[in-house]
């Protein structure tokens, strides 16, 4: 919810500069390496780590997504893009917002 709505305003009402920045996160394109599923009829914003494997964007999952489990909140850099009701299988590519 912060990314989408929060953050945007926030860029406007500083009168950010798309084009210098700053930025809280990218929206890019990832290749999954794990699965993701989401809950029924909610929009999946899961942890991921995006890395780089040649010229590609890849993601998984760092461990456990429960709300309680910070570890996957430290070791992420990212979170998935995903409508309601779909899962994301292993290969597909997705959108993704990357945090800088």
């Amino acid at each position: 919810m912060f990314l989408t709505l929060v953050a945007p305003w926030l860029s406007t009402a500083c009168s950010h500069d798309s084009n210098f920045g700053p930025k809280l996160y990218d929206k890019v394109r990832v290749r999954l390496l794990s699965s993701v599923r989401c809950a029924k009829g909610k929009v999946a914003l899961q942890r991921i780590l995006i890395t780089t494997e040649g010229d590609e964007l890849v993601a998984s999952t760092p461990s456990h997504q429960g709300s309680g489990n910070l570890l996957s909140m430290v070791a992420g850099n990212g979170l998935t893009l995903l409508p309601p009701d779909v899962d994301g299988e292993v290969g597909e590519v997705i959108d993704a917002f990357w945090f800088r």
